[in-house]
């Protein structure tokens, strides 16, 4: 069996980092993600971005100390077999950003780079990147699972 590509946005990188005792069922399938040998895992600068973003802007510690959990979060992300997606060339991005029309323009360079990358699905709790299905596919970390699995 063909091992599938997945491109992790910020949403499962965060679950990953921090839902553990947030979202425990959420987290558990995110959790089995990273760790099968059944696929191949993507993510972007993009999506790295927004993880050091999300204890910045959502946590109540000092800044300091924000930043200190937004290094460690990436650091967790990084130390994975996850690969980098590079940011994307302006040209590349232009052309694709007419193909990809998404609710959510903060979206686009994920679906751009999921696309480039050559995934066979974007892997997501957002709900905005069933608008692009027809280019390229969207799951939940379950029903990734249960693909592979069954």
């Amino acid at each position: 069996m063909k091992r599938l590509r997945l491109y992790l946005d910020s949403t499962i990188l965060i679950t990953f980092v921090f839902g553990a005792r947030l979202e425990p069922k959420r987290f558990n399938d995110v959790s089995t993600l990273f760790h099968s040998k059944n696929v191949e895992l993507v993510t972007s600068l993009y999506a790295l971005i927004e993880l050091y973003n999300y204890p910045i802007f959502n946590f109540e510690q000092e800044d300091k100390e924000k930043r200190l959990f937004a290094k460690q979060a990436i650091l967790r992300v990084l130390l994975t077999e996850i690969e980098i997606a590079p940011m994307l060339p302006r040209e590349l991005r232009s052309y694709y950003s007419g193909i990809f029309k998404m609710d959510d323009s903060s979206d686009v360079p994920h679906a751009i780079s999921a696309y480039v990358e050559k995934c066979n699905y974007v892997v997501t709790y957002d709900r905005h990147f069933e608008n692009i299905e027809d280019k390229i596919g969207c799951r939940t970390p379950k029903k990734v699972l249960k693909e592979i699995e069954g």
